[in-house]
């Protein structure tokens, strides 16, 4: 099994709140969100208090997206293989059935015709 090393380069993303507090010096009421290239970062007021969220769950999406577009033709190789594999595992046996039909008839008929002709029988016990 091989592994996969996948670097995620660094961004930088910078956002300037101008002015976040009124005159008296009190923060005022913020809601902004960035986006980032492995999700999105939310800066909320909460009083005289900054919150602060860093959604990251898309990364393992992100993870799944970069795997399937890297591998997507070797993907589509292997499920092409796949049906085929299966359509190999019924018609060779199907040819096979049907000559070995044919020949177990083809020689009763000429095992019949031998004895018919020599007028040969058997008698059983």
């Amino acid at each position: 099994m091989e592994r996969e090393k996948i670097v995620l380069l660094p961004s930088i993303n910078t956002d300037v709140i101008n002015s976040p507090c009124d005159s008296t010096g009190k923060l005022k009421v913020i809601e902004r969100t960035i986006k980032i290239p492995y999700g999105e970062v939310k800066v909320n007021s909460n009083g005289d208090n900054l919150k602060i969220q860093v959604n990251t769950d898309s990364i393992s999406s992100l993870y799944e997206k970069v795997y399937r577009e890297r591998n997507s033709s070797q993907l589509t190789e292997i499920n092409e293989l796949r049906i085929e594999n299966e359509k190999l595992k019924i018609t060779p046996f199907n040819w096979w059935k049907w000559i070995g039909y044919l020949s177990i008839g083809l020689n009763i008929v000429l095992i019949l015709k031998y004895l018919i002709k020599y007028k040969l029988s058997f008698k059983i016990l």
